[in-house]
């Protein structure tokens, strides 16, 4: 996903979230005075879906994905994920 910026002759920006893959539009309705609107060219800033945050387990700020394997590597861990054969690894819903 990407944010493209689009403004109006009297200096309204608006901001869609809009996937890299499709086609944009040259123009949209401003959402303030409903006039045209033109995509202005610049690099589009891509959504990133791991925001910098704290993180509890590691104890400190994770800036991205990048840092948080970075970080994980320093300390010798890894990303849990349960063993199919494991015994742990099935819900037990109460069944025998």
């Amino acid at each position: 996903m990407a944010i493209y910026e689009y403004r109006c002759r009297i200096g309204h920006v608006e901001q869609l979230v809009q996937s890299m893959a499709a086609r944009h539009p040259k123009t949209v309705k401003c959402k303030v005075c409903q006039r045209r609107a033109a995509r202005i060219f610049s690099t589009p800033a891509v959504v990133d879906d791991f925001p910098e945050h704290f993180n509890v387990s590691l104890g400190c700020v994770v800036k991205n994905r990048a840092h948080h394997k970075q970080l994980q590597r320093d300390r010798n861990l890894q990303d849990w994920e349960p063993c199919k054969d494991s015994p742990g690894s099935q819900l037990s819903l109460g069944r025998r």
